[in-house]
């Protein structure tokens, strides 16, 4: 089975599952079990994962290389609208995602002394 048939295999619900732990029965048998957008497999969804998505969106001989050593669950976890590609539209809901769970922090600007808030 190749990967792009391997990525087929998943519904396009899975956009609002971001983090969600998602299991699929195979065709040919196997289940996986993975986390998605959580491409390092480290049970966070981070920075990591968005570096990871990025590499693979950019395409070119990184991208190749690169998704040649993805599993199957880190490949299950890269497509976060599931719609069976790893495109720029799966780095926007992980960045959507990501940036949405940051903390928030504070800081004084020293210019004008009013407080502001930033998300980072």
């Amino acid at each position: 089975m190749s990967k792009e048939d391997l990525l087929n295999q998943f519904p396009e619900d899975l956009r609002s599952l971001v983090g969600k732990t998602i299991q699929r029965k195979l065709p040919d048998g196997r289940v996986i079990k993975f986390v998605v957008g959580d491409i390092t497999g480290d049970g966070k969804v981070d920075q990591d994962d968005l570096n990871i998505l990025r590499l693979l969106t950019q395409g070119g001989a990184t991208a190749e290389a690169l998704f040649s050593q993805l599993t199957p669950e880190q490949i299950a976890s890269c497509d976060i609208s599931g719609d069976g590609y790893i495109n720029r539209e799966d780095l926007i809901e992980l960045c959507k995602s990501v940036i949405n769970k940051a903390p928030e922090k504070t800081f004084n600007d020293k210019l004008s002394g009013l407080r502001n808030k930033i998300k980072k």
